[in-house]
C-alpha cells in the first residue's frame, strides 16, 4: 500500500514532474552486467539516451544482451560470472576513494587518527594507506570465512539471511556490478550471518 501510494503521488504531483519515458529499463543494466567486468558502461548509457521511444529502447537492449550472450556462449558466460563474483567480493575497501575526489572538507589541523587512516595528507578520500588496507582486508577475509560455518543453521533467521544474500549476489551477477562497492547495500546481512557462523565456532557449554 505504501509503495502504491508513493508511486501514485510521484506520478501526480505539482512539485516534481517525472517523465517515465526517459527511464532506463532493467535490461539496460543487464546489458552492462554482461560486458567487460560487468560494471558501468558509458556507451550503453549513450546508446539508450539516443532512443526516445521506451519500447524501441527495450527492444534494442534485449538485442544487445542476446548478442553479447551469444558471443560468449553458455560456458564462457559461466566463467565470466565466476570472475564477476570474485570482483564483487574481493576488495574490503569497497573501492573507497576510487569514485573521484569528493571528500575534501578537513584541514591538516583538524586531523584525528580516523581521518588520517581514511583520508590522504591533503584531506582527500583516496585509496587507504597500505598498512591500514592490510588490516581491513584481513577483517574482511575473516568475515567471509565465518559465513561457511553458518551453513549448518536451519533456524528462520539464518535461512532468511542466507536466501537474502544469495538473492542479492544473483542480482549483482545479472545486472551492473563487478566492484565490491555494490555489496554495501546488503553488507548488514553479511555481517549478521557471519556473526552466526562465529557463534558456531565457539565451544558449546556442557549442560
Amino acid at each position: 500500500m505504501l509503495i502504491s501510494g508513493f508511486n501514485l503521488y510521484k506520478s501526480h504531483n505539482s512539485i516534481v514532474k517525472i517523465d517515465n519515458s526517459k527511464a532506463l529499463n532493467l535490461v539496460h543494466f543487464a546489458d552492462m552486467g554482461i560486458q567487460g567486468t560487468g560494471g558501468y558502461y558509458l556507451p550503453d548509457v549513450d546508446h539508450d539516451i539516443k532512443i526516445k521511444n521506451p519500447k524501441e529502447r527495450l527492444k534494442s537492449d534485449k538485442e544487445i544482451w542476446l548478442k553479447r550472450f551469444n558471443k560468449m556462449g553458455p560456458f564462457k558466460y559461466q566463467a565470466f560470472l565466476v570472475r564477476k563474483q570474485v570482483a564483487n567480493t574481493e576488495d574490503s575497501s569497497f573501492h573507497w576513494g576510487k569514485e573521484g575526489e569528493f571528500i575534501n572538507s578537513f584541514s591538516r589541523s583538524q586531523y584525528s587518527l580516523p581521518r588520517k587512516l581514511f583520508l590522504d595528507n591533503d584531506g582527500i578520500a583516496r585509496k587507504y594507506q597500505e598498512t591500514f588496507a592490510i588490516v581491513i582486508q584481513l577483517c574482511w577475509i575473516i568475515l567471509l570465512a565465518n559465513l561457511v560455518f553458518a551453513f549448518q543453521n536451519s533456524d528462520y533467521d539464518s535461512q532468511l539471511f542466507k536466501y537474502s544474500i544469495v538473492g542479492f549476489f544473483t542480482f549483482l551477477l545479472i545486472f551492473e556490478s563487478g566492484r565490491s562497492r555494490y555489496l554495501i547495500q546488503f553488507l548488514p546481512l553479511i555481517i549478521l550471518l557471519s556473526g552466526i557462523g562465529y557463534e558456531n565456532l565457539k565451544p558449546k557449554e556442557k549442560v
